[in-house]
């Protein structure tokens, strides 16, 4: 029973070092999906490891009073060795169950964080396509207004490259290359 605590506290506790991890990796859109899927995967683990706990302590009771049938009967020698047996099996087999329920949720919790790493890699670089695309759009933006402003008349080619490198520069200065970062 304690050993089923333990791993109930293990599990809250690596859900919420996951919840952590989650929080620094910046994908706060996807954040809330993200730990409701770790919050439902981890539910389901630690409900699966209770429940088959549950059914190993069900089967111990009934071959617990088995046995003190047997000790009524006047096979108390037999029956206390016979429970010292169950009891270490029990304990290996919970044992057993435990580990393989940890590594289980170990891999969810990896595969899970690779998910989320992948997403949020996405996230990130279709936000730079649209800031960079915003970012392109007012440099247009901007070289158009100043044309206009300076151009009244037809000018050189490399007039007009002077004058496109004079207004980057001047975009510049007024940080509107700063967004990007």
């Amino acid at each position: 029973m304690i050993t089923v605590v333990n791993l109930i506290i293990l599990a809250v506790n690596i859900v919420v070092l996951y919840l952590l991890y989650q929080k620094h990796q910046g994908a706060e859109q996807n954040k809330s999906k993200i730990i409701n899927e770790a919050h439902s995967k981890a539910k389901s683990i630690i409900a699966g490891a209770v429940e088959e706990a549950t059914r190993e302590l069900t089967k111990a009771q009934y071959m617990e009073q088995d046995l003190k049938e047997v000790l009524t009967g006047g096979l108390k020698a037999a029956a206390q060795k016979a429970e010292v047996d169950l009891t270490d099996r029990s304990k290996k087999l919970l044992e057993e169950i435990s580990k393989e329920q940890l590594s289980s949720f170990k891999r969810l919790v990896s595969q899970q964080q690779q998910a989320s790493r992948d997403l949020a890699d996405q996230v990130i670089e279709q936000y730079k396509k649209e800031r960079i695309a915003q970012i392109d759009s007012q440099i247009n933006d901007f070289v158009h207004r100043i044309a206009l402003q300076v151009l009244g008349k037809s000018i050189s080619q490399q007039h007009h490259q002077r004058l496109i490198m004079e207004a980057l520069d001047q975009a510049r200065k007024e940080g509107i290359f700063d967004t990007i970062k």
